[in-house]
């Protein structure tokens, strides 16, 4: 189960989906089922305006970046206890002609600086990085500390969790290290913060969210272009489609995790 989502995850976009049902229509043209064939085919139309456009995509990721807002650092005591600040895993490229930042993907460079940014407030403020080997021979977690070295980080103040692989392992990893009565500040793209803050509070421990890597921001243009289909738009709703598939791998493959699970509509 867990192999077919990832999978699908993986694979499904809208792009890929209208392919397959203009193929589908093409074919039920070709056997004649022609009123199969025009409902395809209008299907797919409305399908592509409404998720080029701008008005649904804009809406829906709106809705699950809104859920918890940016980190607020004067709700802190600075010289707290030690608090640990995770960055979740976002993808990188083993490429050795590359430095460690530059091997890290736009998402996961994201997570990293803005989670080095709040571990610098803290004066016991742990950085802890996550994520398995995905190519080459370093893992995801080596790669991000690594990264934040050469960004200027202090290295004594870097945990690393190279066993995880998905956001749920992530936080099975964390709380197998340090435990469910530490305090965790979480850092991720704010799409997918609803996602990860219930895996980890499935998991005993109930994080501070600090989101990042917003992909609806506010900005004031002369030229009102909501109406024009654009990949910008496609790539918004991929982004969906990949949250509501891991809240259904949750609700459906643990059920421990089900419990907290939520769609943002």
């Amino acid at each position: 189960m867990d192999l077919f989502f990832n999978v699908l995850k993986g694979q499904f976009n809208s792009l890929n989906f209208i392919l397959i049902v203009l193929l589908g229509g093409f074919l039920a043209s070709y056997l004649n089922k022609r009123k199969l064939s025009g409902g395809l085919f209008i299907f797919v139309a409305l399908f592509f305006v409404l998720t080029s456009t701008t008005y649904l995509p804009r809406y829906l990721v709106g809705r699950m970046e809104s859920v918890y807002q940016p980190f607020n650092r004067d709700e802190f005591d600075k010289q707290k206890d030690t608090i640990y600040i995770q960055s979740l895993g976002g993808g990188y490229t083993s490429d050795p002609r590359l430095s460690p930042p530059a091997q890290l993907s736009w998402v996961s460079l994201g997570r990293l600086t803005e989670a080095m940014r709040i571990a610098r407030i803290f004066d016991k403020g742990i950085l802890v990085l996550s994520g398995n080997v995905a190519s080459g021979q370093e893992s995801m977690a080596l790669v991000a500390k690594q990264a934040a070295i050469q960004l200027g980080f202090d290295s004594t103040r870097i945990v690393i969790l190279e066993t995880p692989s998905t956001t749920q392992e992530e936080a099975e990893a964390f709380v197998h290290r340090f435990g469910k009565s530490v305090e965790l500040i979480l850092v991720t793209d704010a799409i997918h913060m609803p996602r990860a803050m219930q895996f980890f509070k499935a998991q005993g421990i109930k994080p501070i969210p600090a989101p990042t890597n917003y992909v609806i921001k506010k900005e004031e243009s002369p030229i009102n272009t909501d109406w024009i289909p654009s990949i910008e738009n496609l790539q918004r709703m991929d982004r969906v489609w990949r949250e509501y598939l891991g809240v259904l791998k949750g609700k459906l493959v643990s059920s421990e995790t089900s419990q907290h699970c939520a769609f943002y509509f």
